[in-house]
C-alpha cells in the first residue's frame, strides 16, 4: 500500500516552499468529480480534483489539489509567459506575477494549485460547498472600466487629396466705436482689419481708424505675411522681436525673420485660437518626452494615468524585487497635457484603492527635448514714427540664436544681437529630474548685463518658493502650508512687501490676515454657505485705522443681494430673477442700485432702478444673441434714463449701443456705441467670425453637405440641416465634438493648426438610399484660410434579382457586373440560389454581363424616376 501510494503521491507534492505539510495516511487525498461556483453561479459543472471529505465537512481543505488552467479560467484569469520564466496573471481585479515552479505538478491532475496558493497568491477566499458539492469561490464584484491610451495612428498615404485655396480673403472686420456726450462732444474710432492666404501663407493687416471721418489720420498697424512649415517658418512684417527690448530702443520692429527647428514640431492650439504670430511661440516645443520613475513596494501594480480619475492609463509596471519602476518616452504637454497620475495598487489588487501621485512635470518655456534645437534668425528696420499711413523707418537691426536640449530637463541658448549696438545673449533652462527646482535665466550682454530670472523649488505641498526678476523690479514669493487648512504667502517686490495669512478652519470659515508695509495691517473672517435655493458668501475685515471692509453675495431663492465696502464707496445690488433661469444670468430681472464714491472729498451718491433682458443663447464668441436694460437712475450729481441694448441676432454684425442720463461720478449725459462687422467670405460672404485674427496662424476645415434632390432626401426621412450635424464628420479618427465647432449658416466651421488631416464621413448619418461624393480624404489646411469640404450626397439606387441559366436553373457563383461610361463598375457575386445585389448605382445607362458572358436583359437605365429599389431576373445566353 505504501508503494502504491508513493507512485501515486511523488515527492515534489510535499512542497516545503508552499507550506505544505505531508498528509497523514488516512488524510490522503481521493481524485474525486467536484463543480466550480463563482460569486454563487456554477461556472464549471464538474472538474477532478483531489480532496477529503467525510460527509459532512472538509478534511484538510487547505491542501486540496485543484487543477490550475481549469481554476484559472473560472476566476477569468489569463496567463503570459514572461522572460524570466514566470507567468503574469490578469484578471479584471488583480494583476499578478508568480512563480510557475511553486505548482504542484500531479500525475493525473498535471499542474495543481492549492486552496491556500489561491489565497496567498492571487488573495481570493474559497470554501467546500457540501450541497452543490463543490469548490465556491468569492469574488468581489469589481469592473476595471480604465482602458489603456493608445493613439491611434493617422494614415494619409493614397487619400484623395483635397487642397486649399491659394490666394483668397478670409475675413474682413470693421469695429467703430462712436461715444460722445449731452455737450455735444463726439468721437469716432475704429479699426478696420483683414486676413487671408496667399500661396500656403497667410496674410494680416490692420488699419487704426483714431478718427473715422478723417482717412489721413488712418494709420497701418500691422501688417505681416506668415509662412509656417513643419520644421520651418517664414514671418515677414511687424512681429515682436525674438530678444528683449533695451530701454532706450524704441519703435515697432518690421523685418524677415526664419526659424529653423531640428527634431520638434512648434506648439500648436488644438482649437485654432491662434492670434498674433511671436516668434518665440515658434520655438517653442510642442511636446518634451520624459522619463518617469520611482519607487514602490514589489508586488504593487504601478499605473501612469492621463488624470486623476484614472479611466485611462498609458503605461503600466507590476514592481518586481528591485521596487523600482520605469515609465520612458512620456510625452509632456500636446494632446495629452501634463496632467498624470502614478496610482499604486497594493499587491497588484486594482479592487483596492490605489494610492494616487501627482507625476507632474511642466515644460518650461523655451525649454527642449534633448537633442533637438532650433535656430532663429532676423534682420529689419525699427519703425521710429506712425504719424501717417506707413510711418518713417530706420534704425538697422536684426539678430541670430541658437538653442539646443543638452540633457533630459537642461537646454541652453546662444546668440548675438544688434539693435542700436551689439549684444550676446544667452537662455539657460533647467529642470533637474530628481530636484524640484525649475530655472530659466536668460540675458543680455552689451554695454551691461541685462538679466531675466525666474526660479521655482517646490517641496511637496509644504513649502513653495519663487523668484522673478528683470532690469526693473525683483519679485519673490514663499508660500508655506505648516498645518491642515492654513497658508502662509510672503511676497515682495521693489514696491512693497505682503504677508498673507489663511486659516480655514473648516471648508466654509476661513480667518485671515494681510500685512503689506505700504498699507495697514487687516485682519478678517470670511464665511460661505451653500444649500439649494439658498447661498451666502460673506467676508468681513479690519484694518488697524479703523478702516472697515465687507463684501456679500447671497442668493435666496429669485432674489439676489450684493453688497462692497470699501474705502473708495459703498455699492449695493438687489437683483429678482422675474424667469427663473441660471440666477437671474439670463432672462428677465428687475434690479435695484445704490452706490456712493468718496473721491477728493467729493461724497457722490447715485441710486438706479432698471429692467434687464438677456436671452439664454450665446453666439459663438461668447456675446448674447440679446441683452437689454432700461431703467431709471438718479444721485448727487443729477436723474436721467439708463438705456443699453447688444444683440448678435443679424447677421454679421455685432451691436451695443449704452446711454445715460447722469452716473455716479458726472451729471453729463452721455451715449456709446460698438458695431463690429465681421465678413467670411469663405463661406459666400456670410457672418463671419469675430476673432478673424486666429486666422493668421491657423486655419480650418469648412465642411458642407450638398443634395441635389432634396425632396428625394426629405422621403428618406432627413432634412438638409441634420446632414451637417457633428456626428457625420470624423477628424483625424476623433468625431467633431472633440474640436471647436461653429456653425455658420448651413456649414461647420473647424479652426485647426495647419497641416494634413484625414477626414471620414460616418456611414451611420448617411441618408437612407444616398450616398457622399467621397467617404474618406486627406485635407490640407494652411493658414489665413477654411479649405472648403463639400460632402454632396448623391441618391444611390439597388437592384437585385435571380440568375438563371436557359432551364431555368439558379447560376450560383457568378458575378454580375453594371459597367457605364465615368463611373467604376459595380459587381455583385450570386449565392447558391442565384441572388444578386447590385448596390450604390448611381445615375446612368448600365450594361449588364454576367461572368463576362451576355445578360438578358443586356442593360438597365437608372434615372430620376428609378426607385430606390428594383427587382430585376436574369437569364445567363
Amino acid at each position: 500500500m505504501a508503494i502504491i501510494l508513493t507512485f501515486i503521491f511523488p515527492v515534489n507534492l510535499v512542497n516545503a516552499e508552499n507550506n505544505i505539510q505531508p498528509l497523514k495516511e488516512e488524510n490522503q487525498l481521493d481524485n474525486i468529480p467536484m463543480g466550480v461556483i463563482v460569486n454563487g453561479r456554477n461556472v464549471i459543472s464538474s472538474i477532478s480534483v483531489k480532496a477529503k471529505e467525510d460527509g459532512t465537512k472538509a478534511i484538510n481543505y487547505d491542501n486540496w489539489l485543484l487543477p490550475l488552467e481549469p481554476i484559472l479560467q473560472a476566476l477569468k484569469f489569463t496567463k503570459q509567459d514572461l522572460p524570466d520564466g514566470k507567468w503574469q496573471l490578469r484578471s479584471s481585479y488583480l494583476l499578478v506575477q508568480v512563480d510557475p515552479h511553486k505548482f504542484i505538478n500531479d500525475p493525473e491532475l498535471g499542474l495543481a494549485i492549492t486552496p491556500k496558493q489561491i489565497e496567498e497568491l492571487l488573495g481570493i477566499k474559497s470554501k467546500f460547498n457540501l450541497i452543490e458539492y463543490a469548490v465556491e469561490f468569492e469574488l468581489k464584484n469589481f469592473d476595471d472600466n480604465s482602458e489603456q491610451y493608445i493613439e491611434t495612428p493617422v494614415v494619409l498615404d493614397g487619400l484623395p487629396v483635397i487642397k486649399s485655396p491659394r490666394l483668397n480673403i478670409a475675413n474682413i472686420e470693421q469695429k467703430i466705436n462712436l461715444s460722445g456726450t449731452g455737450k455735444g462732444n463726439l468721437n469716432s474710432q475704429g479699426d478696420l482689419s483683414v486676413v487671408g492666404t496667399i500661396y500656403k501663407s497667410s496674410y494680416y493687416l490692420k488699419i487704426n481708424q483714431p478718427d473715422l471721418t478723417d482717412s489721413t489720420s488712418w494709420k497701418i498697424s500691422e501688417g505681416q505675411i506668415f509662412k509656417p512649415e513643419t520644421y520651418t517658418d517664414y514671418i515677414i512684417g511687424s512681429q515682436p522681436t525674438f530678444w528683449r527690448n533695451s530701454e532706450n530702443v524704441t519703435g515697432d520692429y518690421w523685418g524677415v525673420t526664419t526659424i529653423f527647428r531640428d527634431g520638434f514640431s512648434p506648439f500648436l492650439d488644438k482649437f485654432g485660437n491662434g492670434g498674433s504670430v511671436n516668434p518665440q511661440q515658434r520655438l517653442q516645443a510642442a511636446q518634451i518626452k520624459y522619463t518617469i520613475s520611482g519607487r514602490a513596494e514589489p508586488g504593487t501594480l504601478v499605473r501612469l494615468v492621463i488624470s486623476e480619475r484614472g479611466d485611462r492609463f498609458i503605461a503600466e509596471k507590476l514592481i518586481d524585487n528591485t521596487g523600482i519602476y520605469r515609465f520612458e518616452n512620456i510625452p509632456y504637454g500636446g494632446q495629452l497635457g501634463n496632467n498624470y497620475y502614478i496610482f499604486k495598487y497594493p499587491k497588484g489588487q486594482l479592487t483596492a484603492t490605489p494610492i494616487k501621485e501627482r507625476a507632474n512635470i511642466d515644460v518650461l518655456p523655451g525649454e527642449l527635448e534633448v537633442g533637438t534645437s532650433s535656430l532663429i534668425v532676423s534682420g529689419g528696420l525699427r519703425r521710429l514714427s506712425n504719424n501717417d499711413l506707413w510711418g518713417n523707418f530706420g534704425d538697422v537691426t536684426g539678430g541670430i540664436a541658437y538653442k539646443k536640449g543638452i540633457a533630459e530637463g537642461f537646454t541652453l541658448g546662444l546668440g548675438v544681437i544688434y539693435d542700436q549696438q551689439w549684444k550676446a545673449s544667452g537662455d539657460f533652462i533647467f529642470q533637474p529630474k530628481k530636484i524640484p527646482l525649475r530655472v530659466i535665466l536668460s540675458a543680455l550682454y552689451g554695454d551691461k548685463l541685462d538679466l531675466n530670472s525666474n526660479v521655482s523649488l517646490k517641496l511637496g505641498n509644504i513649502f513653495d518658493f519663487n523668484y522673478n526678476s528683470d532690469r526693473t523690479n525683483q519679485r519673490y514669493q514663499i508660500l508655506l502650508r505648516p498645518l491642515r487648512g492654513v497658508n502662509i504667502d510672503a511676497n515682495s517686490d521693489n514696491l512693497s512687501s505682503r504677508i498673507k495669512l489663511n486659516w480655514y478652519i473648516t471648508p466654509e470659515l476661513e480667518l485671515f490676515n494681510n500685512n503689506e508695509s505700504v498699507k495697514p495691517s487687516e485682519f478678517g473672517v470670511s464665511w460661505r454657505f451653500n444649500k439649494r435655493n439658498f447661498s451666502t458668501s460673506i467676508r468681513l475685515s479690519r484694518d488697524v485705522e479703523n478702516q472697515w471692509r465687507y463684501n456679500l453675495n447671497q442668493t435666496i431663492g429669485k432674489l439676489q443681494l450684493t453688497q462692497n465696502l470699501d474705502d473708495l464707496g459703498w455699492n449695493n445690488e438687489v437683483l429678482y430673477d422675474l424667469t427663473g433661469n441660471d440666477n437671474g444670468q439670463t432672462g428677465h430681472a428687475i434690479l435695484l442700485k445704490y452706490n456712493t464714491r468718496e473721491i477728493n472729498k467729493n461724497n457722490d451718491n447715485f441710486a438706479q432702478l432698471s429692467w434687464r433682458y438677456r436671452s439664454k443663447n450665446k453666439d459663438r464668441d461668447g456675446a448674447y444673441k440679446l441683452e437689454a436694460e432700461l431703467g431709471y437712475g438718479t444721485g448727487s450729481q443729477g436723474g436721467g434714463i439708463i438705456a443699453s441694448i447688444g444683440t448678435t441676432i443679424i447677421p454679421k454684425l455685432l451691436l451695443r449701443a449704452r446711454y445715460e442720463g447722469a452716473s455716479l461720478t458726472n451729471a453729463d449725459s452721455s451715449f456709446r456705441i460698438e458695431i463690429t462687422s465681421s465678413v467670411n467670405t469663405i463661406n459666400g460672404f456670410s457672418s463671419g467670425d469675430r476673432k478673424g485674427d486666429a486666422l493668421r496662424q491657423n486655419g480650418g476645415i469648412l465642411l458642407k453637405g450638398a443634395y441635389p434632390n432634396i425632396a428625394q432626401l426629405k422621403n428618406s426621412g432627413f432634412e438638409p440641416s441634420e446632414i451637417n450635424s457633428k456626428d457625420l464628420f470624423i477628424i483625424n479618427n476623433r468625431p467633431l465634438k472633440s474640436y471647436q465647432v461653429d456653425q455658420a449658416g448651413d456649414s461647420l466651421l473647424v479652426k485647426l493648426p495647419p497641416g494634413k488631416y484625414r477626414i471620414d464621413l460616418d456611414p451611420a448619418g448617411y441618408p437612407t438610399d444616398f450616398q457622399p461624393s467621397f467617404e474618406t480624404a486627406a485635407i490640407e489646411v494652411i493658414p489665413g484660410t477654411y479649405t472648403p469640404v463639400i460632402a454632396e450626397f448623391i441618391p444611390s439606387y439597388t437592384v437585385s434579382g435571380v440568375v438563371k441559366d436557359n432551364q431555368g436553373n439558379p447560376v450560383g457563383g457568378a458575378k454580375i457586373e453594371a459597367i457605364t461610361t465615368g463611373k467604376p463598375p459595380v459587381s455583385s457575386i450570386t449565392n447558391e440560389g442565384g441572388v444578386y445585389y447590385l448596390e450604390r448605382l448611381q445615375r446612368g445607362n448600365y450594361k449588364l454581363s454576367i461572368s463576362g458572358e451576355k445578360s438578358a436583359p443586356d442593360h438597365i437605365i437608372v434615372d430620376e424616376k428609378s426607385p430606390a429599389f428594383k427587382e430585376l431576373n436574369l437569364i445567363l445566353k
